[in-house]
């Protein structure tokens, strides 16, 4: 499990940080498809008071320093969100599962470079998609699915390369990460998802 591999020094631990924009509620949304309907998410964030200005006030606290990929519920909210981030001096960039496959793949080789910061997406990056440099996940999407958030999570959880090489028990392992450059990555959850699924 994603705590066994965290106990046993495989994978980064995250430590959860908790905000709210002010005039969104999600207690109230239904479901759709067998999760919890985006549409409604994304209303809810969007009925918010300046809800990009809030979102990147916390981001530029907390971890305007890190490398982040951020998770919205819609397309154009991804879009919107890196244009006010970008428009505030932060390479950002929207990626999203319709956009050309090789613009696509040029944004995430940026991400990967260094020239992007952060990447902000719309279920583009919850599975198959491994960046050991991330250091923050900003998530804004709710999910009634576990396994579909502990996927979300796991983009996270993966150790700079050569941290572990050639070491043999988790207390190696361990001290090891704890003295790297990624003893642990953050995770800011605005929608109340870390509460749900603990």
């Amino acid at each position: 499990s994603l705590i066994d591999g965290i106990r046993e020094g495989w994978l980064c631990e995250p430590i959860s940080l908790q905000f709210s924009l002010k005039g969104a509620d999600f207690s109230s949304v239904h479901f759709r498809k067998g999760d919890l309907d985006q549409n409604e998410v994304a209303e809810f964030i969007r009925r918010a008071d300046n809800w990009q200005e809030k979102i990147t006030e916390q981001w530029r606290t907390h971890a305007g320093h890190l490398k982040t990929a951020m998770f919205v519920p819609r397309v154009e909210m991804a879009k919107e969100l890196a244009e006010y981030l970008r428009a505030g001096g932060v390479r950002a960039a929207a990626i999203d599962g319709a956009m050309d496959k090789g613009e696509r793949r040029k944004r995430l080789a940026d991400y990967e470079s260094g020239q992007l910061q952060v990447l902000v997406n719309v279920a583009c990056l919850n599975t198959g998609w491994d960046s050991p440099s991330t250091e923050c996940l900003l998530i804004g999407t709710l999910t009634a699915s576990k396994s579909r958030y502990i996927q979300t999570l796991g983009r996270g959880t993966r150790l700079l390369p050569g941290v572990i090489d050639g070491l043999e028990t988790a207390e190696e392992r361990l001290a090891a990460i704890a003295a790297s450059r990624k003893p642990n990555f953050l995770v800011m959850d605005l929608v109340g998802v870390t509460k749900r699924h603990k």
